[in-house]
């Protein structure tokens, strides 16, 4: 997804791959960022699957899984190195901060959620979808933007747009974690406890905390009650509204971006530019709109 993203935007500021065979060493790097943080992720949660298949750290090892993540990170530095762009380097270490802070406050979140009973606000979960998912989505779009020496007004807009695409992405990632058949199990609710969706259902209703501690069996028959369907259909409903705005915004930003392209003093006297930009806003607004509705 992250890769396609960035052409995308590349199309958008007429960045072209066959003319710039490194672009594909900045698609790289971005890819290879995610994984590497899915690497670390894994082991600092304990976790035992990764869309539903048995993750790296039970395939092989904890350290294993940790040397695989701090390898990928060191090819992203060493491939980006080579390209001898200080400016996307910097932009990719403010990143990876950005992903570490991110877990961090994760890690006080859960320790905080389990120890003490203290249940996180929906705007502390937002400023880790932040830092976590929406930085490195935001980078799809900046790179492309900082390698065409775009004006700095279209910069921002750009970032505005990765910023809310990419909450918007996480909320639906965390609404569609409680729309499967078999809703959300116990393990993913005690091991996933910064879910927009779970964070508003324990909001709403904090007598649902022992779910965390709670067996299987519990949890089920939790479940089955007819007022924790209710509170989390309306945590859920919550989370949908707010997905909804971050997607209008992000939109928002995509529209203002493309019209912003089209002020330029190329694109004014160039019908086929103009004819190049709008094929690859169209191209944005049909991907976005595939991300934000998909169902699995």
């Amino acid at each position: 997804m992250r890769p396609i993203l960035f052409f995308l935007f590349c199309d958008l500021f007429k960045l072209d791959l066959n003319e710039n065979q490194d672009l594909l060493a900045y698609a790289r790097s971005i890819e290879y960022v995610h994984l590497a943080t899915l690497c670390h992720d894994d082991v600092i949660d304990n976790a035992t699957t990764r869309r539903g298949k048995p993750s790296l750290n039970v395939v092989s090892s904890n350290k294993k899984a940790i040397l695989s993540g701090d390898y990928l990170l060191a090819e992203v530095i060493a491939n980006l190195a080579a390209q001898k762009n200080l400016e996307i380097i910097h932009a990719l270490s403010e990143v990876i901060r950005e992903l570490t802070v991110g877990e961090w406050m994760q890690l006080n979140v859960e320790v905080n959620l389990k120890e003490a009973n203290k249940v996180p606000s929906p705007e502390q979960i937002l400023e880790i979808i932040e830092k976590k998912t929406a930085s490195l989505i935001t980078y799809c779009c900046t790179t492309p933007a900082l390698l065409a020496k775009v004006p700095a007004k279209i910069l921002d807009v750009a970032k505005d747009f990765g910023k809310n695409l990419g909450t918007a992405f996480q909320l639906i990632d965390d609404i569609l974690d409680f729309s499967t058949t078999n809703i959300h199990t116990l393990t993913t609710v005690q091991n996933e406890t910064t879910n927009f969706v779970l964070v508003q259902l324990l909001s709403l209703d904090s007598s649902y905390l022992p779910l965390l501690h709670s067996q299987s069996e519990q949890f089920q028959t939790n479940y089955a009650q007819h007022k924790f369907k209710q509170t989390l259909d309306k945590a859920i409903s919550n989370t949908e509204e707010l997905a909804l705005e971050k997607t209008m915004l992000a939109n928002k930003s995509l529209d203002e971006l493309f019209n912003k392209l089209c002020e330029e003093p190329d694109v004014k006297i160039n019908e086929k530019s103009r004819s190049y930009n709008q094929l690859a806003y169209h191209s944005l607004k049909t991907f976005t709109q595939h991300l934000l509705s998909r169902k699995t």
